[in-house]
């Protein structure tokens, strides 16, 4: 007889291995470097957290990221994974952040969240081959194959299950830890996560504690959970706040309020449950259109009963979740009357984990009924029955809107394979008792079912998640390598700004290629560029500098703005917009009206820039920077003695512009973003009220247990 110990490591171990053999069968040309992830995964999503954590990382956060688009605050990088856990230790342990580093990192957290759905079946009662079987048909749901450009979207997937688990009353007050855990996982949640996904997720967690709250029948137990539970929460909120705290600092300087409705989900995505997405009969972006699930978890739903609580979570949220995906949108006066209702972009990707989990949650309480031989033969037949006439009748309907036959066939045969499982499974119920390795057996047969029905259908469509990675596609994305981008890397700290890199020939070209992933080796290898691959949709000065560039004169914007650090002179009195210069004087310090000005460069950094100007009268500049709030300008005479710092002006064209008076000036700018420290005073915070809220709660648990 083994240990008890070595058992229950061997129950915690197995399902863990259970899972992360189907992950890397399912991702193994993404282990080996021969395949990635496609579109923007190899665009912004890695050249920003590549740079976020080469300028500075946790430690030394930036507050400005100089590389693309003319430099922009670091707190608009909100998609760049920054104070994310797990980057932060592969940075802490020197693992360069390269294109296969990021593809395994993604792969990892289809695997995290399969876990995380196994935990929280293992934490609401079901037996261990149920768990199995729901964290694998979570790991193979459309979230991590159709989206898989999207990094935050699939970490937020990744996380929910997880967020759901932590917010279990058992989890909260079972140990000291449970309190620290909880709101580790929800800080994090918060800082990986699409903000559309995290308002997603904050309406679902809602209905999930009522449900947990509703279950508890013990007033006292009631009361205990929604105190830790507040505490986790507040915790949470607070060990986000490195993240989110310069953002709210900022409040709305220079930025532009985004609101959305967002496109109604149409009723062709409900063939996506069960037909492939890529079909030409579903319109809409292939990543942002399909809902399914393996086969195995429709099944499982026809034989629950809603009176055990696990059938009843598991409705609640997928009804819920349905509703504000596909009904909502279409009253954008009711969406906008719910706090954060006008933050999603894309209602299927942030509503889709929150279905996902709810039909697994069911078909698992109905695959524990027929497992277990709770559910009459009778009964079991005609549901069958029922099922087998609505799943043949969906799929039929699939070929009045288009489907191709074949996907038709492949779901057929599918439905057939699962139908023979559950009539086997009936039979052996309505026979003499059965023992535990022949309910075993089944059980590791549905899990095989529903493992292969998913690496089938999803293999069978490559284009979104399992695109070639290999030296020319390299080429072709970045056009370069990135090993040679960053051996190659500049100092932060010069004296005179290179010109800016422009991808395209002309105006047109520059504006339509604005972002090309060939951008990333701006960030690999600290090139200045005028545009890039960034999410800058809430920058009034970048998006008023992109409709200068649209206007006229847009040709001599570009041209400026790509010359080397430079100063136009201009009339003190009169317009500000740039005019057409003469190429010849590309490299020259001073263009424009400079006579009697002289200028030479002493230092540019991501956050300083210095001048030394001499000038025998008064001359207003334009810089060939953008102008952002919080660009302070400091003069300082020939003696050192230093003027009072104000505040950079900006162009009608957005571009940085001040004056100087008479004589021999350095002309110091610094940009004064809003600070790192109360993000990091509030996480602080936040760890030492959930380790004192966990070790008090624990103290009266002991307490009251002992009394």
């Amino acid at each position: 007889m083994y240990p008890r110990w070595l058992r229950l490591l061997w129950l915690g171990a197995m399902p863990v291995l259970v899972l992360a053999l189907f992950n890397y069968v399912t991702f193994k040309r993404h282990y080996s470097g021969r395949a990635t992830f496609p579109w923007d995964f190899l665009g912004g999503y890695h050249a920003q957290s590549f740079g976020w954590y080469d300028i500075g990382g946790v430690t030394a956060p930036a507050s400005w990221l100089p590389w693309t688009n003319l430099g922009f605050p670091a707190f608009l990088a909100i998609q760049a994974g920054g104070w994310y856990l797990p980057l932060t230790l592969l940075h802490a342990l020197g693992v360069e952040y390269s294109v296969h580093v990021a593809t395994v990192f993604q792969a990892l957290h289809v695997l995290f969240g399969a876990v995380g759905c196994c935990l929280l079946l293992r934490r609401l009662g079901s037996p261990l081959a149920v768990a199995l079987f729901a964290g694998i048909a979570y790991h193979y749901g459309a979230t991590f194959f159709s989206n898989q450009q999207h990094v935050d979207i699939v970490r937020a997937a990744a996380w929910f299950p997880w967020l759901i688990l932590a917010l279990h009353p058992e989890f909260l007050t079972r140990k000291w830890w449970g309190i620290p855990a909880a709101a580790l996982i929800l800080s994090q949640l918060l800082v990986c996560a699409y903000p559309g996904a995290i308002v997603s997720f904050a309406y679902a967690s809602a209905v999930w504690v009522l449900l947990q709250t509703w279950q508890c029948k013990d007033p006292v137990g009631r009361r205990r959970y929604l105190v830790l539970l507040s505490c986790a929460v507040l915790c949470g909120l607070l060990m986000a706040m490195p993240k989110w705290m310069p953002f709210l600092l900022n409040g709305a300087v220079g930025l532009q309020r985004e609101s959305f409705d967002p496109p109604p989900v149409g009723n062709m995505a409900l063939f996506t449950f069960l037909l492939p997405y890529l079909s030409d009969a579903v319109p809409g972006d292939p990543t942002m259109r399909s809902l399914w699930l393996p086969l195995t978890v429709f099944w499982g739903i026809c034989w629950l009963t809603p009176r055990e609580p696990l059938a009843r979570f598991g409705l609640a949220m997928t009804v819920f979740g349905l509703v504000f995906c596909m009904l909502v949108p279409h009253v954008p006066e009711f969406l906008h009357l719910l706090p954060g209702g006008g933050v999603s972009r894309f209602p299927l990707a942030d509503w889709r984990p929150v279905i996902h989990l709810g039909l697994i949650l069911a078909s698992a309480s109905g695959w524990q009924r027929l497992l277990s031989g709770s559910v009459p033969m009778q009964s079991a037949l005609v549901r069958s029955a029922v099922m087998l006439l609505v799943f043949t009748a969906a799929v039929l309907a699939g070929v009045f809107h288009g489907f191709d036959g074949a996907s038709l066939v492949l779901a057929l045969a599918t439905g057939a394979v699962v139908l023979a499982l559950a009539l086997v499974v009936i039979a052996l119920s309505s026979a003499r008792p059965r023992g535990r390795m022949v309910s075993g057996i089944w059980a590791i047969a549905l899990i095989v079912v529903t493992a292969t029905n998913g690496y089938m259908y999803h293999r069978s469509q490559p284009l979104t998640w399992r695109p070639a990675w290999n030296s020319d596609v390299e080429m072709q994305s970045f056009g370069g390598h990135f090993s040679d981008f960053t051996s190659g890397r500049q100092p932060l700290v010069i004296e005179r700004r290179p010109a800016r890199a422009v991808v395209g020939g002309n105006l047109q070209d520059a504006i339509t290629l604005r972002d090309s992933s060939h951008y990333n080796h701006c960030y690999y290898s600290h090139r200045y560029c005028v545009f890039g691959y960034d999410n800058l949709r809430l920058s009034k000065p970048h998006q008023l500098l992109l409709s200068s560039l649209y206007g006229e004169g847009g040709g001599a914007l570009l041209a400026f703005v790509s010359h080397p650090q430079q100063l136009l002179v201009i009339p003190a009195v009169g317009g500000d917009t740039v005019p057409l210069l003469d190429e010849a004087l590309a490299t020259a310090p001073a263009v424009g009206d400079s006579t009697g000005v002289k200028v030479s460069f002493r230092k540019y950094s991501a956050e300083s820039v210095v001048y030394l100007v001499e000038t025998v009268r008064g001359v207003r500049v334009i810089e060939n920077e953008i102008a952002w709030p919080g660009w302070r300008l400091r003069l300082c005479d020939t003696t050192g003695r230093c003027g009072t710092p104000v505040e950079v002006e900006a162009t009608s064209q957005s571009l940085r512009t001040w004056s100087i008076p008479p004589g021999k000036w350095t002309v110091n700018l610094e940009f004064v973003g809003p600070s790192n420290v109360p993000g990091y005073l509030c996480y602080v915070l936040g760890v030492l009220i959930a380790l004192l809220g966990g070790w008090l709660a624990f103290r009266r648990k002991k307490a009251a247990d002992g009394a």
